[in-house]
């Protein structure tokens, strides 16, 4: 099993969101992914940190954001950590998008767009950090 890891912490605050979206881009690149399977690896990323900076530390210290990204054969397999709240991730339903557009909403589509972005979604409460486990198959994205 070829595994090829890197780690990255940053302070969980929007003005770091640029910084996690350069760091899965760069990742991706030196790991050879497609342009697509950056760009979904990237959008998923940031979907879930900006989840975490806007709701995770409400009312409460803000924490650090750590991000693990590992190529393991034909599988990048990334954890986001946080210390925030706990927020179990499988709970959000999926929302009928029928209803969603009838009734005007924004927003609150960042969750099925993770889950259509990757192979494997995972959440998990481990000693006061929320642990989420993304698997992004490679090589059957188009170029």
């Amino acid at each position: 099993m070829n595994v090829v890891a890197e780690r990255f912490v940053v302070p969980a605050d929007a003005k770091y969101l640029p910084k996690i979206r350069n760091f899965s881009s760069e990742y991706s690149q030196r790991m050879g992914l497609s342009r697509a399977e950056e760009n979904s690896i990237k959008l998923a990323v940031d979907e879930i940190c900006s989840n975490i900076v806007l709701y995770a530390y409400r009312g409460m210290e803000r924490g650090d954001i750590q991000i693990e990204m590992q190529l393991r054969d034909d599988y990048v397999v990334i954890r986001i950590i946080d210390s925030g709240m706990a927020f179990d991730y499988s709970t959000v339903k999926v929302p009928d998008l029928e209803q969603y557009v009838e009734e005007g909403r924004r927003g609150g589509l960042g969750l099925q767009l993770v889950r259509k972005l990757t192979d494997k979604f995972h959440y998990e409460r481990i000693d006061d950090m929320n642990i989420i486990t993304l698997h992004k198959k490679i090589g059957s994205d188009p170029q």
